[in-house]
């Protein structure tokens, strides 16, 4: 005989409630990409941040002097000048003899307060001593003659102090002018004077060579 169920019992279907937690699961976080935050609910997903770039620094320009003095070109020397007289640098008294003086304007590179440089040195004149004890003669051609009368004969050891004007370009490219004029003394040439003499003949040179011609 069947056995009748009571009120509310019985085998029951699914009415689709399972009885289970509602609770949806948090999903799990994708990895970061480029420009994602590495954080999720303040738990590190594992990227790492980037550490800042430092800038590159800006060379530093050095600075160079702009007013430069002619007793800071200690260290530089120009060239010497050429002085040449003619027969050799021999001359009877009381005749004038010519002395010519030359150089040409040109640089030279070394160092100067710390800095490499160029000085590039233009001649402006010259200082002849006669090496007489006469007053020497100035002159602000280049190249220059000089005319010079010995009384007395003997040899005379001359001396010439040529002048410069300089400018000194730095690494920037920027002649500066120095102030001051740049001299160098140097050797001449050493100039014999003779003496003439005359002595009475018999008969002329020409036609009957003796002693004194």
């Amino acid at each position: 005989m069947p056995t009748s169920s009571e009120p509310g019992e019985g085998t029951g279907s699914d009415d689709g409630d399972s009885g289970g937690d509602d609770t949806t699961p948090n999903p799990v976080p994708a990895p970061p990409g480029p420009g994602d935050l590495c954080w999720d609910n303040l738990t590190p997903l594992g990227c790492t941040t980037p550490a800042p770039t430092e800038p590159t620094p800006t060379p530093t320009q050095p600075s160079y002097p702009d007013t430069i003095y002619n007793t800071d070109l200690i260290s530089f020397t120009p060239q010497e000048p050429t002085a040449t007289a003619p027969n050799e640098a021999m001359a009877l008294t009381n005749t004038p003899l010519p002395i010519t003086l030359t150089t040409t304007t040109h640089s030279l590179t070394g160092t100067l307060l710390t800095h490499p440089v160029t000085v590039t040195f233009t001649p402006t004149g010259y200082s002849l001593d006669h090496g007489d004890n006469t007053a020497p003669t100035h002159t602000a051609d280049n190249p220059a003659t000089v005319s010079h009368t010995y009384a007395a004969r003997g040899q005379y050891p001359t001396t010439v102090t040529t002048s410069y004007t300089a400018t000194v370009t730095f690494p920037d490219g920027i002649p500066r002018p120095v102030r001051g004029t740049i001299t160098i003394t140097t050797p001449g040439p050493t100039i014999r004077i003779l003496a003439a003499h005359t002595a009475p003949v018999r008969t002329t040179c020409t036609t009957t060579p003796a002693p004194g011609c």
